[in-house]
């Protein structure tokens, strides 16, 4: 029982400590992962807001005016007054599209005038009766000339999942005339946080603060989606996370859910490893162990029944033995010549019997010796007294 619950003992420590190791592999593991997904979303944001700030600074840009570009609001929004107009329509739109196509990430770069004008990238999205001056990014540009806007991610006139980086463009007078636009999708980052694989089953999410769920690898259909409505309603767990990890059950699998802030988007990176897995090297190592510990015990068991079994033997021995000293029978002997532990005790046990029977046999004989002394001196003293009694009568004699 001792060496099993010793054996207990030594495993939890061990188990323990190697639980501890395992959660902190997962997390260095999944910090990299998530760490390298960061960057990438860094890359393509701080990419954005350099164009941005190219293009801002762009001569051409800076010298439209109300009938350089098309204005779909009207009918003939396509028709330019002069040769001029339309080489700057075209001029503008080579720059847009040579950014597009060097920056694969870039869905659409776009400009929109205050006077209702626009312009973009190639693009087969149907424009008619576009108005950019009623868009977010546009009205949230003018709010502050001076500044770089991200926008919250949305679905694009290209049915995209984009986030935009815009900027307002002033004139050579410092005038506002409009905002020039460009849409970073999520195509290339979800393809890039799809492949990332945390151990054999996990995956990540990419969620905004706003609640939207843009990368979802396992269900596809909730992208664009909102957590609060999404039909999952562990997700919303993940609103309210901290930097601790936590449970969520999802589909009927147990996950551990790690928490990540995506600072250039506003947004979070959520690391899911299914808990079974997290726990797999641990649980097959404890079993293992416990396996080794009903293997000792078992064997523990063994040997203390041999043990038991030839002690007993000796102690069968040993108690006839004391039984015939208790009768008065001294020369009953253990006879152990074995050269261990017991052998030697029972050595021991042996000579002290020897020893005690020569001083009993001594004992006896000084004994008897003193009882023949005592009967003598008893004779002698009879004799004298007698002697005493004679005298003492001749002395009564003599005084009469």
């Amino acid at each position: 029982i001792a060496i099993f619950l010793l054996s207990i003992i030594i495993c939890s420590i061990i188990g323990f400590q190697m639980h501890k190791a395992t959660v902190s592999r997962y997390n260095g593991f999944i910090s990299q992962e998530i760490g390298s997904a960061m960057q990438l979303l860094d890359i393509f944001i701080n990419n954005g807001k350099y164009q941005v700030e190219t293009l801002v600074n762009q001569d051409i840009l800076r010298r439209i005016t109300k009938y350089s570009l098309p204005n779909y609001t009207k009918k003939d929004s396509l028709i330019f007054n002069n040769a001029e107009e339309e080489e700057t329509y075209n001029v503008i739109k080579s720059i847009f599209n040579g950014i597009e196509n060097a920056y694969p990430e870039i869905d659409a770069a776009y400009f929109g005038s205050k006077w209702k004008n626009f312009v973009i990238s190639d693009t087969d999205a149907d424009l008619t009766g576009y108005d950019p001056t009623e868009r977010e990014w546009y009205k949230n540009a003018i709010k502050k000339p001076d500044e770089i806007l991200l926008t919250p991610a949305y679905t694009s006139i290209t049915n995209e999942i984009v986030v935009t980086i815009a900027k307002a463009i002033k004139d050579k007078q410092g005038e506002v005339i409009g905002v020039v636009g460009l849409d970073i999708s999520f195509s290339n980052l979800i393809t890039f946080i799809e492949s990332i694989k945390i151990g054999k089953t996990g995956y990540c999410l990419l969620v905004e603060n706003t609640g939207m769920i843009l990368v979802d690898p396992k269900h596809e259909n909730l992208i664009a989606k909102q957590i609060n409505t999404c039909g999952i309603p562990c997700y919303q767990k993940i609103e309210t996370a901290t930097d601790k990890p936590f449970n969520m059950n999802v589909d009927g699998t147990v996950f551990q859910a790690y928490v990540y802030p995506a600072k250039s988007i506003n947004g979070k990176f959520v690391a899911l490893v299914r808990q079974d897995e997290l726990m797999e090297t641990f649980n097959r190592l404890l079993f293992s162990m416990l396996l080794i510990t009903l293997g000792l015990f078992v064997l523990a068991l063994i040997i203390s029944f041999v043990l038991s079994r030839i002690l007993k033997r000796y102690f069968l021995n040993m108690e006839v033995v004391f039984k015939k000293i208790a009768n008065g029978d001294t020369t009953a002997r253990m006879n152990y010549k074995t050269n261990d532990e017991i052998g030697q005790l029972m050595r021991y046990f042996d000579e002290s019997i020897d020893h005690m029977s020569i001083m009993l046999k001594t004992l006896l004989t000084e004994t008897a010796h003193m009882g023949i002394i005592g009967n003598t001196l008893s004779t002698d003293m009879t004799k004298t007294e007698h002697s005493a009694r004679n005298i003492t009568g001749s002395i009564n004699n003599l005084k009469d």
